[in-house]
């Protein structure tokens, strides 16, 4: 067989032409479908998403959390008097831990704890005289470390919380050590594959903590004066690995 320079550039540009046609054809092909308050959704105002290992979705609102299945939604409230429902229907945030427990978030009820297959929530909540409580009952955000321990960040300070034990660690700001948090008010967290956990605050910058050495190390923008929007430098909203 002779090659051809000419062959090979119009195969190309037929590739490219029908490579071209196909990423048309499936951007057409495109469907949104909404689920609204209509459908079932008890408020318009989604916070966060979560798909379980079920392959449940769940939503939380500002009024109520709700799962769907692919064609219903159930919805879950508080209900006064019942110490296992949830406790606050304004959820911030959701997290599915590697044992199957629903993590959810909430704006003044604390974290609460869904088993799935007992359907009952449990309430963690701070408490003054409980110094093994969680520091405060806004949690913004959940996650699980490599060795299981769960961490809320709240509106004021860090927690970590021992399943076994039942007992939380509260991370606060320390004036007189700069190894401490930076900030009390983190709002996001990742673990990277050196066991470092990767904490971002709302104007106290970006922070590591190590584990072993319970230590943080904090990254912190030096505000300018002169610049009227240095003052979002120092504000970390989100972390990507």
């Amino acid at each position: 067989m002779v090659y051809s320079p000419k062959n090979t550039l119009f195969k190309i540009i037929v590739l490219f032409i029908l490579v071209a046609a196909f990423k048309y054809s499936a951007a057409q092909d495109l469907r949104f479908s909404h689920i609204t308050e209509e459908n079932g959704l008890s408020q318009g105002v989604v916070n966060c998403i979560v798909q379980d290992s079920r392959g449940f979705m769940w939503f939380g609102t500002q009024d109520g959390l709700n799962r769907y299945d692919g064609y219903n939604i159930k919805t879950f409230k508080h209900s006064p008097g019942d110490s296992n429902s949830l406790s606050n229907n304004f959820i911030y945030s959701l997290f599915e831990d590697k044992n199957s427990t629903l993590w959810i978030g909430t704006a003044g009820g604390g974290l609460d704890e869904y088993n799935l297959s007992t359907g009952k929530f449990t309430t963690h909540s701070n408490a003054a005289s409980d110094k093994y409580s969680i520091s405060n009952d806004v949690v913004t955000f959940i996650f699980q470390d490599v060795d299981g321990l769960i961490w809320a960040c709240t509106e004021k300070g860090l927690n970590s919380y021992d399943k076994a034990t039942h007992r939380f660690k509260v991370f606060l700001k320390n004036e007189n050590n700069e190894n401490s948090l930076s900030n009390n008010e983190p709002v996001c967290m990742l673990q990277t594959a050196d066991g470092r956990l990767w904490i971002g605050t709302y104007g106290g910058g970006l922070n590591s903590y190590n584990k072993k050495t319970g230590e943080f190390v904090r990254y912190i923008k030096t505000e300018d004066k002169k610049d009227e929007s240095s003052g979002n430098i120092n504000k970390i909203r989100t972390l990507y690995k």
